[in-house]
């Protein structure tokens, strides 16, 4: 199973994702305000089975979650964004599923995703290094 915030974080689960990021921020003494940018969404990626989300401003990543499409960093407290949250591009949730089943089949170390790879893509690649692509299916 891959990991998003709720369950790579579980006080994100416990408190509810945005509320985790402000409580969060407030510990870090970060200024954050719960208001999404008017910005253009950031990508999102896989590695090591995480979704992450790579600041726009800053070398910082995040855990994210499609359940909630936002991200705010907390190296840079998205300043560049005015403490706003910064909107994200997911795949739809086919594709996302998809994405999910066939990484699922791989070590985690394996488990990487970017927007420049096909839901195909990833199936070629299990393939040729002996794994199914899907569901056990070849």
């Amino acid at each position: 199973m891959l990991i998003d915030a709720f369950s790579a974080i579980p006080a994100a689960r416990r408190l509810g994702f945005r509320q985790w990021i402000a409580r969060t921020a407030y510990d870090l003494d970060v200024p954050f305000t719960d208001q999404v940018a008017n910005a253009p969404p950031y990508s999102v990626r896989i590695e090591h089975g995480r979704w992450l989300a790579d600041c726009a401003n800053c070398p910082g990543a995040e855990n994210v979650t499609a359940d909630d499409p936002v991200m705010f960093c907390f190296s840079c407290g998205n300043s560049h964004l005015a403490g706003k949250l910064a909107p994200l591009q997911f795949p739809d949730m086919n594709t996302r599923h998809a994405i999910e089943r066939i990484l699922d089949k791989r070590p985690r170390q394996n488990q990487n995703w970017t927007f420049a790879e096909t839901v195909a893509d990833l199936a070629a690649d299990n393939i040729a290094h002996g794994l199914p692509p899907v569901d056990g299916k070849s």
